[in-house]
């Protein structure tokens, strides 16, 4: 699952490929993709690219929401981005508490690293822009304090 806040399209969603989806899965859609009119094959390609390599395929991974790691965790998710976005800082703090609770708890810091990331990087952009913003958000550099410590904890 994307996070709501990420407002780019996944290499799975210009394929239209699930995140399981094997290699004849993902060929076939980018043969499908490339002969449907009005695309953009440049797109399509780059995504089939991705998904074709196993390093890149891992590293777009690492950025989505897994659903057997959101099911571990409360409140659960369930495939309702609408949660993540109209009650981040409540989520936040649920799974922060989990984490620690239960530490090691690898999906709720993989939850946490996401959702502080994609925080941070939809309130620097809205600095930018005409996006809605977060009046509940936590100052930026602190968003960042708590995506860096996030990830480098999951790189150990």
């Amino acid at each position: 699952m994307k996070d709501p806040l990420q407002y780019t399209r996944s290499p799975y969603e210009i394929l239209g490929v699930q995140i399981n989806a094997d290699s004849k899965q993902i060929f076939s859609a980018f043969i499908a993709s490339t002969a449907k009119p009005g695309t953009d094959k440049s797109e399509i390609k780059r995504a089939f690219d991705i998904l074709s390599n196993p390093q890149e395929r891992a590293f777009v991974d690492l950025f989505l929401y897994h659903e057997p790691f959101l099911n571990q965790l409360i409140p659960s998710i369930d495939g309702d981005g609408t949660q993540l976005r109209d009650n981040r800082m409540d989520i936040a703090q649920v799974w922060s508490n989990i984490q620690k609770q239960a530490f090691p708890k690898f999906a709720a810091t993989h939850g946490l690293a996401l959702l502080w990331y994609t925080w941070a990087l939809y309130c620097e952009e809205e600095n930018f822009s005409k996006k809605e913003k977060f009046t509940s958000a936590p100052p930026l550099t602190q968003l960042w304090s708590n995506t860096i410590s996030h990830w480098v904890y999951l790189m150990k």
